[in-house]
């Protein structure tokens, strides 16, 4: 059976009734990446996977000029001048950070996340929250481990402690507890941090970039700490271990 033969015209008008049908078949591709719903719903730990971690820009290091020799077995090549991060060894070193932090939060220990960067303040409030933790997004006050009980009075300025009536009272002597487990997004802007933690034994989590001495943290996680996808991303695992070694 032969196809009936129509004119140009006829062609031209069915061309066009076509396209206007198939126009409406097929999926909008929405955008993939939301800040905010990198915050609020992070992925969960099983989920985590080289092409999230691509796409989160974790692999893209400093320039080499910058490049801190300890870092070399973290190092895949480089790029137009700038090394890159072999995100194989990324996943292994996060995944060993995950069962870290999964063990401490089954053990009801206390977890502080520091993250001192501009734009880290909302990610390290949630993920504190997320596993009923603790955090520090403005400055670490020096002495905060090693010397607390001469730093901590000071900690709260002016504050009066009242009753229910508002009458004065006196205040209960302060205590002091040391975390189990610092997670730290910038290392290198927080070496005090790293200092500290290691001469009172407390195990720190890091992000080290490729310009980062990876001796500085207990658990070291070769990622780029200057993207903020990177460190929501990170801090947002991290917190959901957590948030599940606790149930």
């Amino acid at each position: 059976m032969s196809a009936p033969k129509l004119s140009l015209e006829q062609l031209t008008k069915r061309r066009f009734k076509l396209r206007d049908v198939f126009n409406k078949v097929g999926s909008k591709v929405s955008p993939f990446y939301s800040p905010s719903l990198a915050i609020r719903s992070p992925p969960k730990p099983r989920d985590v996977s080289i092409a999230a971690l691509l796409a989160a820009q974790a692999h893209l290091g400093h320039a080499t000029s910058l490049w801190n020799p300890m870092n070399q077995p973290f190092i895949y090549g480089i790029r137009n001048g700038i090394h890159i991060i072999s995100l194989d060894k990324t996943l292994v070193f996060l995944r060993r950070a995950i069962n870290v932090i999964q063990e401490v939060a089954r053990t009801k220990g206390i977890i502080l996340f520091v993250g001192t960067k501009p734009g880290q303040k909302l990610s390290v409030m949630a993920a504190a929250k997320r596993c009923n933790g603790y955090f520090i997004f403005n400055r670490w006050v020096p002495g905060l481990l090693t010397n607390a009980k001469t730093v901590q009075p000071t900690l709260g300025g002016s504050l009066k402690t009242v009753d229910q009536d508002g009458k004065e009272v006196r205040a209960p002597t302060p205590s002091f507890l040391y975390p189990d487990l610092i997670v730290i997004l910038n290392p290198l802007e927080n070496i005090n941090v790293c200092k500290e933690a290691q001469r009172v034994s407390v195990p720190t989590i890091g992000i080290v970039d490729t310009n980062v001495d990876p001796r500085l943290v207990t658990y070291p996680i070769p990622a780029n700490d200057d993207s903020l996808r990177c460190s929501d991303l990170i801090v947002g695992l991290l917190s959901q271990a957590a948030c599940e070694g606790m149930d």
